[in-house]
């Protein structure tokens, strides 16, 4: 007897996170968990987040992204939320440039862009976005939007680990790598470490 494995999109993955995740109504930036990034604008009221984006405010641009990625008030569109992701990303929000490439590398084929994703991740981790150092460490590691390479991955899951993240990753990766190796991550992990702006 043949079992079908039932896979749930990636969106709705992101969306069950982000969910399992929700600020209360005063707001709350950050967030934990893998998903998206809580920005603290979300429960604000809608005229005035489309205000505060229109002035350029990256918490409104990022609230108003999320609120469209995931159909929470609003109708969801991934083309708008991506559009405004985008804008608090160039604006240079670590959190929108984390959350967008989320969003690329996951979504569904309508904004589906590893290129991209990997850009934004990239931005993201290099200016300390301790997630972003994770999730890129994650892409090279599987070569899910960046080329695998187990040494970078295992710098930037070191870099991650460094800055309070788990070391669980970390060590499992390091059990699939020569000495020679973990030594050329482990010093890549700091050279690059001494770059990152805290």
């Amino acid at each position: 007897m043949i079992k079908a494995a039932i896979v749930p999109s990636p969106l709705l993955f992101i969306s069950l996170l982000f969910l399992s995740m929700a600020a209360p109504a005063s707001g709350v930036s950050g967030g934990g968990g893998a998903g998206f990034e809580i920005p603290g604008m979300l429960h604000a009221d809608m005229d005035e987040l489309l205000d505060k984006a229109r002035a350029g405010d990256n918490d409104a641009l990022l609230s108003l992204g999320v609120l469209y990625a995931q159909g929470m008030r609003v109708k969801q569109d991934l083309p708008r939320a991506v559009s405004y992701m985008s804008r608090a990303a160039e604006q240079g929000s670590l959190s929108a440039q984390y959350t967008l490439a989320l969003l690329l590398k996951d979504g569904d084929t309508s904004i589906n862009n590893k290129r991209e994703a990997y850009r934004w991740m990239s931005e993201a981790a290099q200016h300390g976005h301790r997630k972003a150092m994770s999730m890129l460490g994650f892409m090279y590691e599987y070569g899910d939007g960046a080329p695998k390479d187990k040494v970078l991955a295992a710098m930037w899951l070191d870099l991650a680990y460094r800055r309070g993240g788990t070391e669980k990753p970390l060590m499992n990766i390091r059990q699939h790598m020569s000495a020679e190796d973990i030594t050329r991550a482990r010093t890549l992990a700091d050279h690059m470490s001494a770059s990152i702006k805290p």
